[in-house]
């Protein structure tokens, strides 16, 4: 098959067997050989000087314009699609709205082998590109035998319930870690109950105050969600006893480890 522009001289071959086309797709293999020769020969024209011999017929400069910007379209680049244009990383925007978290938590005292677990829930709003406020309530149980000669002569069930607040700086990094000092109020109450009559079992409750530092890293899980690990390290000046007669029973004091890991997502 060979298609020929007489005026400039173009010619498209194409050396194709009948039977290779099907009948409905020959008028379409036509088409394109038409089509390409077209373009070939309005290339021509649109870039081929103006020709100043007496027998010339000038091509009117709007069509040469045209003709122009019909080729400019043909040869540009293809649209980005908008599920892959370039975007800002999420950590930015998550950066600036700030955080709520539900954690599952754990608070020791390794000096007075105490311990305590619960829950965690927190609101960490954003004070700038780096910097987040974050407030938190702790609800959290603990239990201790009282062993007496071997024989369990009792048991304290510590309940713990506290407020704090942390000023953290936050790294503009993937995972993102946030570190900075903490402060927390306490209240702590101890339901003792006895197993021997030598057993004194006393109820008790008491406030303490907590300072330290915290730092939490935070992984992506999803577009609006992420996994949540943290640890506080702080000291409890005073801090509260349970004692039953002369027998430490339960104690908050000294230093304090605490662990939570949760999920939460942007405010």
């Amino acid at each position: 098959m060979e298609i020929a522009d007489l005026v400039s001289g173009n010619r498209v071959t194409r050396e194709v067997l009948v039977d290779d086309v099907e009948e409905n797709a020959r008028a379409r293999a036509l088409s394109i050989a038409i089509a390409t020769l077209l373009e070939s020969s309005w290339a021509l024209l649109a870039t081929r000087p103006l020709s100043t011999a007496a027998d010339a017929t000038p091509m009117p400069p709007a069509v040469r314009a045209a003709l122009r910007r019909r080729l400019g379209e043909a040869v540009a680049p293809p649209p980005i699609p908008a599920e892959i244009a370039p975007r800002e990383p999420e950590t930015k925007g998550a950066q600036a709205s700030g955080f709520w978290t539900g954690s599952f938590s754990a608070r020791t005292f390794p000096s007075r082998g105490t311990g305590v677990f619960g829950f965690d829930l927190a609101v960490a709003p954003s004070l700038g590109p780096s910097l987040r406020l974050g407030f938190d309530f702790e609800a959290m149980y603990g239990h201790q035998l009282v062993i007496d000669a071997s024989v369990t002569a009792g048991e304290v069930v510590a309940l713990w319930l506290s407020l704090g607040t942390t000023l953290g700086v936050v790294t503009p990094t993937e995972p993102e870690f946030e570190l900075g000092p903490t402060l927390r109020v306490a209240y702590v109450r101890a339901l003792a109950s006895a197993e021997t009559d030598d057993f004194l079992a006393e109820d008790a409750d008491g406030w303490v105050g907590v300072f330290g530092l915290a730092s939490t890293v935070r992984f992506a899980l999803a577009r609006a969600f992420r996994l949540s690990l943290g640890v506080d390290l702080a000291y409890v000046p005073g801090g509260v006893t349970f004692r039953t007669g002369v027998t430490r029973a339960i104690s908050f004091e000294d230093l304090s480890l605490a662990v939570r890991l949760g999920v939460g997502g942007r405010l």
